[in-house]
């Protein structure tokens, strides 16, 4: 079942998000509501993930000088299925250590996946979001 699935990814992305927050500043939330992960990119885009404090629902922000640019799904019980997590961690042996987190949605005719990945032999933490044109 998809719910304790996103559920499962929501307690691991707050244990990330206490060990690497990467700093928005531009942080869009409503009191009832906490964060699970929020980086910039590169553009100057603030992107977060937040939800429900007693998890009724979540949603995808992506904000530009403190306006919502994209805001998905509708804030509703629903909302828990509109997301997949897919996930990948290989503990550190011989430094092959990996961890790669995904957390993807489709709107708008374009597939979005927002992306936490590392990789040990390189020591590499690559954070962002991608969107592609949905087949």
């Amino acid at each position: 079942m998809i719910i304790p699935a996103i559920r499962r990814f929501t307690c691991f992305m707050v244990l990330i998000i206490l060990m690497h927050h990467h700093g928005s500043s531009q942080i869009h939330l409503e009191a009832n509501e906490e964060l699970i992960f929020s980086f910039t990119t590169t553009t100057g885009k603030t992107i977060q993930i937040a939800k429900d404090k007693e998890d009724k629902y979540i949603y995808y922000c992506a904000l530009k000088n403190g306006k919502v640019e994209l805001q998905y799904p509708e804030k509703n019980k629903e909302s828990w299925s509109k997301f997949k997590y897919n996930y990948y961690f290989r503990p550190n042996g011989n430094s092959l250590g990996m961890n790669l987190n995904f957390l993807s949605f489709n709107f708008d005719g374009h597939e979005y996946v927002v992306y936490d990945i590392y990789y040990e032999p390189e020591s590499i933490n690559k954070i962002g979001v991608r969107y592609t044109e949905s087949l």
